[in-house]
């Protein structure tokens, strides 16, 4: 009998780890569960006098009303949004609060606050790994410090000189990658399957993925997900080309720091010089945070609102024909046909979308194919299912 003992000393001392570390994990949860509790109840009660959008249930909150991030997710939405014409508020999973805003008063009060933003949960927490606390998700003094570093980069003098690339070329992200980046390489080569490209698109898909099913808004249970080791792993990938971007320059401005300056400073430039009143400038993970915002939303979202902008113009005609004849009038009487500064305005935020647009409509005259109906897909950027084929016609007057 004392043979066998220590055994089962060994084997008693065994399981009493496992309950400990068992008991200690569940404490541990409950005690984030508790917390979780805490922060939503004292998130929501400052919102409790809102219209609340009813329906669904504690575990998915409206989500569970929500039929699929399609189609029919949108039409639901526009169903809700009227009988709330202003705004409204809804659960989504057991936490997290949406705010649906449909009226322009209260957009103005929620664009004019100086309130920081609550990256700390909903949205805003899950792209943080990708986009980190750039000018889209960081608040308060840190934006404004960072607002105002970024802030020559968007003067008119540097945007004037970039004209002439959008002019030459219609992939938006070559306009921002010349223009920005001064990245001067064959991306369209391989358009759609450039990595990069690739790797936003499914960046995008996997956040709205994860928005849309409660249990992987915990950052350990997404981590685990096959989706999660997709999502870390493109963070990665366009981490490091942002990364190998900002090390070219440096050593392009190291080089060339005691020759005449005869080149413009672009966004990258202005990133890697700036100082604050202290001296101080912005550390290479504020660059590459910045860098990696600049290029995804510079590039998805304005390539999408033209998108989306062509095919408004395709399905109302009559919309198109008066963007031609104002095109027209300016451009008529030119020796080119090229977009310039004085035509499109100061209005910088659209000046990408103004020229290829501008002359897409000069050219061509654009209508939907009847065979093949756009259907959307919600992402982080509005997308389609299946492409948006639009057909263009060559117009006789031009």
């Amino acid at each position: 009998m004392a043979f066998f003992l220590p055994d089962v000393v060994d084997g008693f001392l065994l399981r009493g780890y496992v309950m400990a570390i068992l008991f200690a994990f569940l404490v541990f949860v409950l005690c984030k569960g508790v917390l979780a509790i805490y922060f939503h109840r004292k998130r929501i009660q400052h919102i409790k006098r809102l219209p609340i959008m009813t329906g669904g249930n504690y575990l998915f909150g409206i989500l569970a009303e929500i039929p699929g991030p399609d189609e029919r997710a949108l039409s639901f939405l526009r169903d809700v949004l009227l009988h709330y014409p202003r705004l409204a508020y809804g659960v989504i999973g057991p936490f997290n609060v949406i705010l649906m805003v449909n009226h322009p008063e209260p957009m103005k009060a929620i664009l004019q606050t100086s309130e920081p933003k609550p990256f700390r949960f909903g949205a805003y927490k899950v792209a943080l790994p990708w986009l980190g606390e750039g000018l889209i998700i960081a608040g308060g003094k840190k934006w404004s410090r960072n607002r105002r570093l970024l802030t020559p980069a968007f003067h008119f003098d540097i945007l004037r000189q970039n004209v002439a690339v959008h002019n030459s070329s219609a992939d938006v992200l070559i306009i921002i990658l010349r223009c920005a980046f001064s990245y001067d390489e064959n991306v369209h080569k391989l358009g759609q399957s450039h990595p990069y490209v690739k790797a936003v698109q499914e960046l995008s898909q996997d956040l709205a993925y994860r928005y849309l099913r409660p249990w992987l808004h915990s950052d350990l249970l997404f981590a685990l997900s096959q989706t999660g080791r997709r999502f870390s792993k493109n963070c990665r990938f366009v981490h490091s080309i942002a990364d190998n971007i900002i090390r070219r320059r440096r050593q392009t401005l190291k080089k060339n720091e005691n020759k005449e300056k005869n080149k413009y400073l672009d966004f990258l430039d202005i990133l890697l010089t700036a100082k604050d009143e202290q001296g101080q400038g912005l550390t290479d993970k504020e660059i590459r945070v910045e860098v990696d915002t600049f290029l995804f939303e510079g590039h998805d979202t304005t390539a999408s609102g033209i998108s989306w902008t062509l095919y408004s113009l395709a399905q109302n005609p009559e919309w198109q024909k008066m963007c031609q004849q104002e095109i027209d009038q300016i451009l008529d009487g030119r020796d080119s046909d090229d977009i310039c500064w004085n035509c499109i305005g100061q209005n910088f935020a659209m000046h990408e979308m103004k020229v290829v647009i501008g002359k897409i409509l000069r050219r061509f005259s654009i209508t939907t194919d009847k065979d093949r109906p756009v259907r959307h897909e919600v992402m982080v950027v509005m997308k389609t299912e299946a492409g948006m084929y639009l057909k263009a016609k060559l117009r006789n007057n031009i």
